[in-house]
């Protein structure tokens, strides 16, 4: 596979603004396939973080890519807070943080 570079964003529905997560979020290439015999997504590869420009990104010459792979992105946090532009634990829901949305 040829280096990938993935940068996530949520969007809102209503007004199509545009809002790039790189902390708390995890994302990954894995191979999505019916359960057969105990095997499902057997293949995953976890990309890295680049915290200076917020990009993740995954170098493995040795992955082989198929139709059967797909983009994971992990939430580490339940809820976005479009005030903040950030994703939010419980504990840190209030006020400020208002509007909350689920991603």
């Amino acid at each position: 596979m040829k280096p990938v570079f993935v940068k996530v964003y949520l969007v809102d529905p209503v007004t199509g603004e545009r809002f790039a997560l790189s902390d708390d979020i995890q994302v990954d290439i894995l191979r999505i396939e019916t359960p057969a015999g105990g095997e499902g997504n057997i293949e995953v590869l976890s990309l890295r973080h680049s915290p200076t420009d917020g990009v993740f990104f995954a170098d493995a010459p040795g992955f082989q890519v198929t139709r059967n792979h797909h983009f994971r992105v992990r939430f580490m946090k339940p809820n976005f807070s479009k005030s903040a532009g950030k994703l939010l634990d419980y504990a840190e829901v209030g006020r400020q943080a208002l509007p909350v949305y689920c991603p």
